[in-house]
C-alpha cells in the first residue's frame, strides 16, 4: 500500500471513512513510520483548532454582536444625505427631460408628416427628399 495522503489521515482522525477502511488506515499507520508522523502532525493541529474554539463561546459572541448592532442608532452623514439628494434631483430632471425630448419627437414627426402631405414627393435619395409644392 503506498503512503496515505493528508486527505484520507484527515478523514480517518475525524470518523468519516466505512469501519472497514479505517481498520486498513490503522494497520498500514502501525507498521509505516511515514504515515505515523504525518498523523501525529494532524492530530497536533486538530487537537489545538478544538482547544481554540472551546475557548470562545459562539452563542456569546453572536449575542454581543447582536447588541452592538441593535443599540448603535444608524447616522446618516451630511454626504450621504447630500449625494442622496443629487441622485434625486439627476432622475427628476432625466426623467423630465426624457419626457420632453419624445414630446417634442412626436411633435416633430406630426410636422413632418404633414409638410409631406402638402407637397408631391419627385425624388428621394441618399442626400435627401426633393419636394414641389403645388401652391
Amino acid at each position: 500500500m503506498s503512503h496515505l495522503s493528508f486527505e484520507e489521515l484527515s478523514q480517518f482522525i475525524d470518523k468519516e471513512l466505512p469501519n472497514w477502511r479505517m481498520a486498513e488506515i490503522k494497520e498500514h499507520i502501525d507498521n509505516c513510520p511515514a504515515c505515523k508522523e504525518k498523523l501525529d502532525t494532524l492530530l497536533l493541529i486538530d487537537q489545538s483548532i478544538r482547544e481554540t474554539y472551546k475557548e470562545y463561546n459562539t452563542e456569546k459572541f453572536s449575542a454581543e454582536v447582536l447588541e452592538r448592532v441593535e443599540s448603535k442608532p444608524v447616522r446618516y452623514s451630511f454626504r450621504l444625505k447630500l449625494a442622496t439628494i443629487g441622485v434625486a434631483i439627476s432622475l427628476a430632471f432625466g426623467i423630465t427631460f426624457g419626457f420632453l425630448r419624445s414630446t417634442y419627437r412626436e411633435n416633430l414627426e406630426e410636422e413632418k408628416y404633414k409638410l409631406i402631405s402638402q407637397h408631391y414627393i419627385i425624388s428621394s435619395g441618399d442626400m435627401g427628399i426633393i419636394f414641389i409644392s403645388d401652391k
